[in-house]
């Protein structure tokens, strides 16, 4: 089977990531896969082409550049003859919609990876995808959620419930493991001591990912206990906006800003307690991976977080600094064995209930069903 995937761009993202990890797994089970982005390669094509996926980077950029590229994108399709055209993120599920129109044999499937937590959260261009989504959505042979409560939104948004499919992402528990002797490193190494009570969030800069909340939290909860200590990864954290918020926050000191880094693994082993401060989520790939370390996790009740999280860590409502101060304060002072404990129970929760070959095996079976119909 031929599955041709289309993908905005392949920047360092949830989505893009996945794909990289997802698409080699499928085609050691038979199913071969060719990926297009819309924009350049990014820093994750290099990874799919390692790994003997065929990578496509069309190099739109604007109106102008996306109509020279239709022709390209249109001929190299028609080449490939897909068996299956499989749109991510809305973008890319537009432009899947097109290149079927082309080719309209082949099976048309969207993946939908955003929760709708209101319309001042999302760019003019994202709102106009959702609407045309809701229009089409019935013309699409399955639309591919990774949380329950995004399905729910988008229903609700009129897309066509009758074609959704809920698959959760996987989470490698291999490759995101407790590893003591990775703390006491990568403490040093960024300048903390073992005695630091140390609280991160690992996420792009953007308003949704609650950035300000997560600072405001951390202000309060400072004032509990002179040893906790805050750190924030992700790109685009160099910005004026944060800094300046940082700069008021009367914790400057306490707080550490990494740029992004591909050893997330060993960053996650250095907390003692994860954050999740989003407005809106999917399925935050990250709150698993802090879970596999053996993290404890304090997230707001957005997209699949709760889910996730279950009863091995904290959920608190999106948008209040106090709920969230009170969460972090509440694990921190209490001793690292119940820390240690709480975060083996996470660890336990996630291989048991989004083990990665789980999420692979759900998107193999998925193609399989199509092939099926095909022959």
């Amino acid at each position: 089977m031929r599955v041709l995937h289309i993908v905005p761009g392949l920047e360092t993202g949830g989505t893009e990531v996945f794909l990289a990890n997802l698409l080699p797994a499928l085609q050691a089970r038979g199913i071969e896969s060719t990926l297009f982005s819309l924009r350049k390669g990014g820093t994750v094509a290099a990874r799919l082409i390692d790994a003997g996926v065929t990578v496509q980077a069309l190099g739109v950029g604007g109106y102008v550049s996306s109509a020279l590229a239709w022709p390209r994108l249109r001929a190299l399709a028609r080449d490939i003859r897909p068996d299956v055209i499989h749109g991510w993120l809305y973008h890319g599920n537009l432009a899947a919609s097109l290149v079927r129109s082309t080719i309209p044999t082949a099976y048309l499937l969207w993946s939908i990876r955003h929760s709708l937590v209101g319309r001042h959260h999302e760019k003019v261009a994202t709102r106009l995808m959702i609407r045309f989504g809701a229009r089409v959505s019935r013309r699409v042979d399955r639309v591919i959620y990774n949380a329950q409560e995004s399905a729910r939104q988008h229903a609700r948004a009129g897309f066509a419930n009758e074609r959704a499919v809920v698959i959760p992402n996987g989470i490698d528990t291999n490759r995101f493991i407790p590893d003591p002797a990775s703390r006491s490193r990568n403490r040093r190494a960024h300048g903390f001591g073992d005695e630091d009570l140390l609280v991160g969030i690992v996420a792009r800069y953007h308003p949704i990912k609650g950035h300000s909340l997560f600072v405001a939290a951390a202000a309060i909860a400072a004032g509990t206990d002179p040893r906790l200590r805050f750190l924030m990864l992700g790109s685009g954290l160099n910005n004026s906006k944060l800094e300046k918020l940082l700069a008021c926050s009367g914790i400057r000191d306490k707080i550490r800003l990494i740029d992004e880094r591909t050893d997330v693994s060993g960053i996650l082993n250095m907390l003692d307690v994860y954050v999740s401060a989003s407005w809106g989520e999917g399925f935050p790939n990250v709150v698993g991976e802090a879970m596999a370390c053996g993290v404890p996790c304090v997230v707001t009740d957005v997209g699949a977080s709760r889910d996730l999280v279950g009863d091995a860590g904290a959920i608190v409502a999106p948008g209040s600094s106090e709920s969230l101060a009170a969460a972090i304060v509440e694990l921190t002072q209490r001793p690292a064995a119940f820390r240690l404990e709480l975060g083996a129970a996470a660890r336990d929760r996630v291989a048991r209930l989004f083990s990665w070959d789980r999420s692979v095996s759900a998107y193999a079976e998925l193609y399989a069903n199509l092939q099926e119909r095909l022959t």
